[in-house]
């Protein structure tokens, strides 16, 4: 038994805040004013699920025992006695709880790429080593085995988010139902891939995809802008998770999402989320673009492979990252 998850689903923070005489409604999914600073534009915002929060005046983040601490001015092992008696737990019998460790993933370890491996698979999404090994560099891909294929993989260092594709471009299954991306076990698919390693960073590439991630890096080294971080949704789904955004509020942010619906509407969607935040915000379209083979252009990667006529009307030139 985890006395600390038992307490917290008993006393979500919107009872918390009742509790410790906090002012305002704390309503889960909605924004309320600071109870720990002057605060004139409500931006502590409850997480949807009750049992967090996030004060986008400052970037910081926490739970109920975090509430606590910063309401009674606590070190954490005194908000932890204090936020289980609130819940009704006693403290008496409570034993040190051993560090929580992610679970380990079946048939998936990660690892660096070879440089044959870095090889193939610039060669099957029609990229340069140079661009793949960028990727493997900054940190977002790794290779190994998965349900016992060749595999690479779209992560960060977090760890929170791992996508894997076959490195022989074959689909997951058989041809019916088969996938192309496979979201690891354990795996939190809504998060954002290198959203902690854009903290530094000005400006960022938003993409959506694994194959628009190496694209990203292609198009980096291509303009020489090694001040544009790159981050992925993987997945059109997916809002940009709200303990995600204080690590992208007030840049400089160009969106590339896929020119199908969903693709579109998820454009529109992170937009609203980033301008919220304060971001300087656009989005790159592909309009009745086509490759030079002739095909239509739907994402970053096959951007790249532009007919030369295209990139000429576009009139963008080397003007593709923020």
């Amino acid at each position: 038994m985890n006395l600390i998850r038992d307490a917290k689903q008993r006393l979500p923070i919107s009872r918390l805040w009742k509790q410790l005489g906090l002012p305002g409604n704390a309503t889960p999914g909605k924004s309320i004013r600071s109870p720990f600073r002057e605060d004139r534009k409500a931006s502590f915002c409850i997480h949807p699920s009750d049992q967090g929060w996030i004060d986008f005046g400052t970037g910081e983040t926490g739970d109920q025992i975090n509430l606590v601490q910063r309401h009674f001015g606590y070190d954490m092992r005194q908000a932890i006695r204090k936020f289980l008696e609130l819940a009704g737990t006693s403290v008496t019998f409570i034993q040190p709880q051993a560090p929580q460790t992610r679970p380990e993933r079946p048939n998936c370890s990660f690892r660096l790429g070879t440089e044959t491996e870095i090889r193939q698979l610039a060669d099957l999404r029609g990229l340069s080593a140079e661009a793949v090994q960028a990727a493997q560099d900054y940190g977002l891909l790794r290779f190994g085995t998965h349900r016992d294929e060749p595999a690479w993989f779209v992560t960060d260092k977090t760890a929170i988010n791992a996508q894997a594709r076959r490195l022989d471009g074959k689909i997951w299954g058989s041809s019916e139902d088969g996938l192309k991306a496979i979201t690891v076990s354990g795996s939190k698919a809504s998060w954002p891939l290198g959203t902690e390693e854009a903290k530094g960073f000005k400006k960022v590439a938003l993409v959506e995809g694994g194959p628009d991630l190496l694209a990203a890096f292609a198009a980096i080294q291509a303009e020489g802008k090694n001040d544009v971080a790159v981050v992925a949704m993987l997945g059109a789904a997916h809002k940009l998770p709200l303990l995600a955004l204080p690590f992208l509020a007030n840049k400089r942010i160009r969106i590339f999402s896929h020119s199908d619906t969903a693709g579109l509407k998820a454009g529109e969607r992170w937009s609203a989320q980033l301008m919220e935040l304060g971001c300087d915000v656009d989005a790159f379209s592909f309009p009745r673009l086509k490759t030079f083979s002739g095909d239509e252009i739907k994402d970053l990667n096959d951007f790249l492979r532009i007919h030369p006529d295209h990139f000429e009307l576009m009139k963008i030139k080397h003007e593709v990252m923020p």
